[in-house]
Formats: structure tokens, sequence, C-alpha cells
């Protein structure tokens, strides 16, 4: 049997990097969906993207690891998405602070 990347722990980090920058858009402007969008994105979705990396360096540990380009560029993927909604979320944010 090949083992290969842990392709659940991959998809949860998409899911919470998307769902979290979802959110961050739509709710810029109210600061519980901004606040919201920037725990999706951030702690939850890079706990995630660790938690994938800590999961595929195990497998790789194994005699017959299967190897694919498409989980590397998929993580990295999910990080700048990631990322793309921290910074949104951080910006709206910042721009509730700024009209109190």
């Amino acid at each position: 049997m090949q083992a290969g990347p842990p392709w659940t722990w991959l998809a949860i980090e998409w899911a919470l990097a998307v769902v979290g920058l979802a959110v961050a858009v739509l709710g810029s402007r109210v600061l519980g969906l901004a606040l919201a969008g920037w725990l999706l994105s951030g702690p939850l979705a890079i706990l995630a993207a660790s938690t994938f990396t800590v999961r595929d360096t195990q497998a790789r540990t194994r005699p017959f690891y299967g190897e694919r380009d498409l989980a590397r560029y998929l993580h990295i993927g999910g990080l700048v998405v990631a990322a793309a909604g921290i910074v949104v979320a951080s910006l709206g944010i910042a721009g509730w602070a700024g009209r109190i």
C-alpha cells in the first residue's frame, strides 16, 4: 500500500482559508465578521496547514511514500489564500478602529 499526502488536512486548510477570506470580504465593515474572518484565515487555517505539514512529514518516513507535486502546490496556494484573508480582515478591523 502506498502512502501519500494527508489530503484531508489539505482540504481543511483550504476550507478555512476560503471561508475566512469570504467572511472577511463580505463583512469587512462589521467588527464581529472581520474578527471571525481573521480567526478562520489566521490561527485556524495556519493550524490546519501546520498539521498537514507534520502529517506529511510523518508519511514521508514510510517506505512507500508517493510524493505528489499537486499537494505541495495546493498547500502553498492555501497559505496564500489564508494570508489574503488575514490582510482583508485586518484592514476591516483597522477601519473599524479608525471610526471609533
